[in-house]
């Protein structure tokens, strides 16, 4: 009785030894698809931020032509 329960505490400890590898496996997955989610993150911001300048650019060149627009009048 006790080898039995003793075979069966050994499958057990097996098998909850496979579920954390193929949970540390899925884990880290999950972790290098969170880098993928932070490498768009970045360049959705860099895309943003070229977006602020070109719109600083315009709104330095609409200054300069509202300027000039005054001086001939």
């Amino acid at each position: 009785m006790e080898k039995s329960l003793l075979k069966q505490l050994k499958k057990e400890e097996r098998h909850l030894k496979r579920q954390i590898r193929e949970a540390t496996k899925a884990l880290d997955l999950l972790e290098k698809q969170g880098c993928y989610s932070d490498k768009e993150l970045v360049e959705k911001d860099r895309l943003l931020r070229q977006q602020e300048l070109q719109i600083q650019s315009l709104q330095r060149e609409l200054f300069q032509v509202q300027r000039a627009l005054r001086l001939n009048d």
